[in-house]
C-alpha cells in the first residue's frame, strides 16, 4: 500500500517537485544500521544510508553516544524526543531520487518527515 502511494505521488507530482517543501528530522542511528542480519540487505541499507548522509540530506548519529544506554530513562525518552522535534526545512529543488532514497531505506531511519505544498 505504502509503496503504492508512494510510486503515486512520484509520478502525479515528477514535474512540480520544484513547488514542495520538506519538513524533516530524519537520521540514522548508526547502532543499528546494518545490524539487522541479512547480509545483502544490511549492505544494502548502509550504502543507501551512506549516500543520503554524505549529501547532506540527513544526519547519522549513535544514540548510545549521543542519548545514553538506558532506552527507558526519562532523560533518554527526552533526549531522542528534543531530536525527532529538531526539524529542518529543505526548499525547492527535491529530487526523485531522494524521495526515493528515503522510502527505500526508510527501515534504518528515524523520522518525522512531511512533504509540503508551497
Amino acid at each position: 500500500m505504502e509503496e503504492s502511494a508512494v510510486d503515486f505521488f512520484l509520478r502525479y507530482f515528477r514535474n512540480d517537485l520544484g513547488s514542495f517543501v520538506i519538513a524533516s528530522s530524519v537520521h540514522a542511528n548508526s547502532d543499528e544500521v546494518g545490524h539487522y542480519g541479512d547480509a545483502a540487505d544490511d549492505e544494502r541499507g548502509s550504502d543507501l544510508i551512506k549516500g543520503l548522509v554524505r549529501s547532506g540530506l540527513i544526519k547519522e548519529f549513535s544514540y548510545k553516544k549521543r542519548f545514553g544506554r538506558d532506552p527507558g530513562s526519562q532523560k533518554y525518552s527526552e533526549s531522542v524526543e528534543k531530536e525527532w522535534a529538531d526539524s529542518t526545512l529543505m526548499k525547492g529543488g527535491i529530487s526523485l531520487s531522494y524521495i526515493l532514497d528515503l522510502y527505500l531505506s526508510q527501515r534504518w531511519l528515524c523520522m518525522d518527515c512531511m512533504v509540503i505544498a508551497s
